[in-house]
């Protein structure tokens, strides 16, 4: 198991709860919620799944920056 996990800048505290939803339907844990920053961890069976759900929070139009702070190394 691979888990990695940062935050998230949302543009704009209006869709802040729709970017949460999205995270939690793709099984993302979110930590916190502090205005438009959103604490989530990721776990995946393998690090090439944790970089597919990094790519798609890139490419979200609601979400200005993504900040991963941790990964884990796959098999350890």
């Amino acid at each position: 198991m691979v888990s990695a996990g940062g935050v998230i800048e949302v543009a704009g505290v209006g869709n802040v709860k729709r970017i949460v939803d999205q995270l939690m339907d793709r099984g993302m844990e979110i930590e916190d919620v502090d205005g438009e920053l959103v604490w989530f961890q990721i776990e995946r069976d393998n690090i090439e799944s944790v970089k597919t759900e990094i790519a798609f929070l890139e490419r979200v139009d609601a979400i200005k920056n993504v900040h991963v702070t941790y990964y884990s190394l796959e098999g350890h």
